[in-house]
């Protein structure tokens, strides 16, 4: 499988000073949407600033500042700053383990080593406070991203995963997960929620919630479609006791099992809704759920076009409950790259009309947008067919390609997204 690490190392062959961006061709935009063309969709992108720092070496107040002037020059003033990678955050935090020189035998002699052991260390540097300062300065909006379904994502785990395998979700086989913790036992919705509260310093005015990435080494799902998690046994005893079954002798897709299984995610995110409301009202919540099939949930394998997923039979997340009860402002179907492309747009349209049929209400619909070895043209044909199609939020995934391209091949990249952008999004 390759993975997004590897197409950043593939990317990143020397350290170097940073340039801008040059378009070509692409798709035009997606005909015959059925929901109502929005006047104005908000635009957004994520950034990560690990894969800057081990591709360019922008690190420090100055890399910050240099990657927000770079995304601002696009035309875009919001972003999501990623809060962790899994339990190993991008600041010092008392809650997971600030990432810190930890080398990956896999680099040899790169200078991945070099970055990694000497340079980038979350316990000195705060890279949040400096993006959330950046951000205030240049009148952007400044949202975190955080990852609430896995542990681990390549840079390692914190103690608290680290020291408690008893908290893992387990398979229908009866395997247990070496990558995410189960949200059925109260210690990991503390130890997650704790994690939302540190953040909460930062006085971020989003939170991008995301419920996709948990690099499993197990299918994520069976042969028809539904969740193969959610047989720890503290979810077994509570069902047992409740409706006098055992769940196993159930089939996997039993719809009262399916969404007693998810609720327990429900039941988490309405105390994050509780606690991030409580103490900044106004601030947004989004959530970004399957759209599609990642490598990761197919054992490493990726169709060329993945097929589209619906996220509660599929990955135990029922958006029309947290969408009906407020607990999120948007849901945004992610879309995996098609073969580390773009999709065309007419699967950007499709991810928006099915995301509001699994909501149920369109004034809640966004889609996040896979840009990595795009050009300026598909991006633009892809947030247009997004607007077109009714979603109020697009997320380009991520501002790291932009950088990757204007280094590159395309190196009036920045001018001319924010040329196109404008008469995408109204």
């Amino acid at each position: 499988m390759t993975t997004r690490r590897e197409i950043l190392k593939a990317g990143a062959a020397s350290l170097g000073t940073l340039v801008s961006a040059r378009a070509d061709s692409g798709s035009p935009a997606a005909r015959g949407a059925t929901a109502d063309i929005v006047k104005s969709m908000k635009l957004s992108t994520t950034v990560d600033s690990v894969d800057y720092c081990l591709s360019w070496g922008t690190w420090g107040v100055p890399g910050v500042h240099f990657i927000l002037d770079r995304i601002r020059s696009a035309g875009i003033t919001r972003v999501f700053w990623r809060a962790s990678d899994g339990t190993m955050a991008r600041f010092p935090s008392k809650v997971y383990e600030p990432y810190h020189g930890i080398p990956d035998p896999k680099d040899g002699n790169s200078p991945w080593v070099k970055l990694r052991t000497e340079v980038f260390d979350c316990r000195v540097f705060d890279v949040l406070e400096a993006a959330a300062a950046g951000c205030k300065q240049r009148g952007m909006e400044f949202g975190l991203w955080v990852t609430v379904m896995e542990e681990e994502h390549g840079l390692g785990k914190c103690a608290f995963a680290r020291e408690h395998p008893e908290f893992y979700r387990v398979w229908r086989n009866g395997v247990r997960s070496q990558k995410t913790m189960s949200y059925a036992y109260p210690e990991v919705v503390d130890f997650r929620l704790a994690f939302i509260k540190e953040l909460m310093a930062y006085q971020p005015a989003a939170f991008l919630l995301d419920w996709v990435r948990c690099a499993e080494t197990e299918p994520l799902w069976d042969a028809k479609g539904y969740c193969r998690a959610g047989y720890e046994e503290a979810i077994l005893k509570h069902y047992r006791k409740k409706f006098g079954v055992d769940p196993r002798t159930l089939d996997n897709g039993d719809d009262r099992w399916l969404r007693f299984r998810a609720d327990y995610h429900t039941a988490f995110f309405r105390k994050v809704k509780e606690h991030i409301r409580a103490r900044r009202p106004g601030t947004s919540i989004l959530s970004l759920v399957r759209g599609n099939l990642h490598p990761y949930d197919t054992g490493g394998k990726s169709p060329t076009l993945p097929p589209l997923a619906h996220p509660l039979p599929m990955c135990l997340m029922d958006v029309q409950t947290w969408v009906k009860e407020g607990l999120t402002d948007t849901v945004c179907g992610d879309q995996w790259g098609n073969g580390g492309r773009p999709h065309p747009p007419q699967r950007i349209a499709e991810q928006v009309r099915l995301t509001g049929q699994h909501v149920g209400d369109p004034a809640h619909v966004g889609v996040e947008i896979y840009v990595y070895g795009g050009s300026v043209r598909q991006i633009e044909a892809n947030v247009r067919a997004a607007r077109e199609a009714g979603a109020r939020e697009a997320i380009l995934f991520d501002a790291w390609w932009f950088e990757q391209a204007a280094t590159t091949d395309q190196p009036m990249f920045y001018r001319e997204m924010a040329k196109a952008l404008p008469s995408a999004l109204v």
